[in-house]
């Protein structure tokens, strides 16, 4: 794998991804663990999953932890920053990356308790581990993102206003994180190619990958998505912490 990075740009960074253990997530452990960063992966409950991803960063030179914690629970988020505390002492990246809110049986308020709730919770609580230099990123998508501007796929509808919710949330707390001297940037993409929710879309709504690709031209795939992640973990931060991914046009240039 060819990471976005240099092998030792991050050299010594602790960094949380949540929901880490496949797609998007596995794929930015991987870049920020090549650039020398030492890296958690968590995870729900797919333990084994995880713990490959650790092994195959191990093998590539990489240093990684997995933990397993469900996001809506507080008690399981403070267990895990505790565990990160003393393994590392602190944490100088955390990617929220991790959301939901189209699975089956999960609740009818799951995603705005993922997508919002959790998300705050998790910054919170993890703020006191982050000191100067340290950097949030927060990884959305346009049609959560663009979710008042433009309209959307009706299956995704709860999933958009929970992220946008979220997204308005952790806006919110800009101000307290750069006090601390914490940067902070959403990153936001246009329908990733080959993730969960694509494929879901894709089956409530057959088709519409393709016809989305058609529109725009291109859709970014997992591990382009990821390397524009990497680089918001390291490059400056946009004037309104917004890192917009793929094109915009059919979002901003709605009525």
């Amino acid at each position: 794998m060819t990471s976005p990075l240099t092998s030792d740009q991050l050299a010594g960074a602790r960094v949380l991804i949540t929901g880490s253990s496949r797609g998007i997530g596995a794929k930015t452990a991987e870049y920020l663990a090549l650039a020398g960063a030492s890296v958690v992966i968590n995870y729900r409950n797919k333990a084994q999953r995880a713990e490959k991803l650790v092994a195959d960063i191990g093998a590539s030179g990489g240093k990684a932890l997995a933990i397993g914690a469900d996001l809506t629970d507080s008690s399981d988020v403070a267990r895990m920053l505790d565990q990160i505390k003393q393994e590392w002492g602190g944490l100088d990246i955390l990617v929220l990356n991790a959301s939901g809110g189209m699975e089956a049986d999960m609740g009818e308020d799951y995603a705005m308790k993922l997508n919002r709730d959790a998300q705050v919770a998790i910054l919170t609580n993890a703020l006191p581990l982050m000191g100067p230099g340290a950097r949030v990123l927060f990884v959305t998508s346009h049609q959560a993102h663009f979710i008042r501007e433009a309209e959307t796929m009706a299956e995704y509808v709860p999933v958009a206003l929970s992220k946008r919710a979220g997204e308005d949330a952790l806006r919110a707390m800009i101000e307290d994180m750069t006090n601390r001297g914490i940067g902070f940037v959403v990153i936001s993409g246009d329908m990733i190619e080959g993730t969960v929710t694509a494929t879901l879309l894709n089956r409530a709504n057959p088709g519409v990958i393709d016809q989305r690709k058609e529109q725009v031209g291109k859709l970014y795939n997992v591990a382009e998505f990821a390397a524009e992640i990497a680089l918001a973990a390291v490059e400056d931060i946009p004037h309104d912490n917004t890192r917009l991914v793929g094109d915009t046009s059919t979002f901003t240039s709605a009525p």
